[in-house]
């Protein structure tokens, strides 16, 4: 049942964005990212919380499942929006979803820690 609505709701965005893209001239990639990142938002921080994908030194300092997937979520729509068929897979695989969003997480926790711990080594001017 999960599947049915979960495709439903993607043919009716993708049909919405497809003719809104057409309407202003943009392309459809970028109404596909869009896509990818309304159908991943709702379910990423409750994901990474139940796969402790954020490291503790990372929360330590302050980050945050909301910023994990900000940054995960604009590298996915980046990464996967030109390719058509893996948006459709990304829309309609749960597994596959989990697994994008656990990999992308990952990247971007430790790029978010790097971040982190570059600034607490900065002398303040």
């Amino acid at each position: 049942m999960l599947t049915k609505n979960v495709l439903l709701i993607g043919a009716l965005f993708l049909s919405a964005c497809t003719a809104g893209a057409s309407n202003t001239g943009t392309g459809t990639s970028n109404s596909q990212g869009s896509l990818i990142v309304q159908t991943l938002s709702p379910i990423c921080v409750d994901q990474l919380q139940q796969r402790d994908v954020i490291p503790q030194q990372a929360k330590d300092l302050g980050i945050t499942e909301a910023q994990v997937c900000d940054c995960g979520l604009r590298r996915t729509e980046t990464k996967f929006s030109a390719d058509p068929q893996l948006v459709v897979t990304i829309l309609t695989d749960r597994d596959k979803q989990l697994e994008i969003l656990s990999e992308l997480a990952t990247e971007c926790a430790s790029e978010l820690l790097q971040q982190a711990l570059l600034r607490q080594t900065r002398p303040v001017s």
